[in-house]
């Protein structure tokens, strides 16, 4: 079982950043108690490679660019309601467990085109912009939190991820790090 620091070294290459950057956010996440990280040191410790601990990155990416904020920006994004009861795509009810349940399925993951966070103090939504079917030119858009309805005062960022989730859900079913 690989850990999720391993696996981040291609996800920090794809996302311009590096590995050392996206690993102090992974400890972000660990202190707040989003990722668990299996006890102890070197070899079979550290936060394993699953759907769930990588989509908890992704959700942390899109959520702030400050380390200092991963834990609160990121609890708010994750935990964002299916503004449709459940995703359509993926049946589940919020952001994280729907980017967990596109990286457990590559038939899923082939469908999503990209990810998405509008966040600032007085909005947060996301929205995973999907294919019906794999090949077809039309996208829908499985919306998390509420669309944002006018101009609210205040700083807004959006944040995108294009990745090849599809390889990205492949590697990790190549590599069950599921307790």
């Amino acid at each position: 079982m690989r850990g999720l620091k391993s696996e981040s070294f291609k996800l920090a290459r794809w996302i311009g950043i590096t590995p050392a950057a996206l690993y102090e956010r992974q400890r972000a996440l660990a202190r707040a108690g989003l990722l668990v990280p299996e006890p102890g040191r070197g070899p079979g410790s550290g936060v394993r490679a699953t759907p769930e601990s990588m989509g908890m990155l992704l959700v942390a990416l899109l959520a702030t660019d400050s380390l200092s904020e991963t834990d609160e920006k990121t609890r708010i994004v994750a935990n964002l309601k299916s503004a449709t009861k459940r995703c359509p795509l993926t049946g589940k009810k919020t952001f994280v467990s729907a980017l967990a349940a596109v990286l457990s399925s590559s038939e899923i993951a082939t469908q999503v085109a990209w990810i998405e966070a509008e966040r600032g103090d007085a909005i947060a939504s996301a929205v995973i912009v999907y294919r019906q079917k794999p090949g077809d030119k039309d996208l829908s858009r499985s919306v998390f939190g509420r669309d944002r309805l006018g101009l609210i005062r205040g700083l807004t960022v959006k944040a995108t991820l294009w990745l090849p989730f599809a390889t990205i859900s492949r590697d990790l079913e190549a590599n069950p790090g599921r307790h």
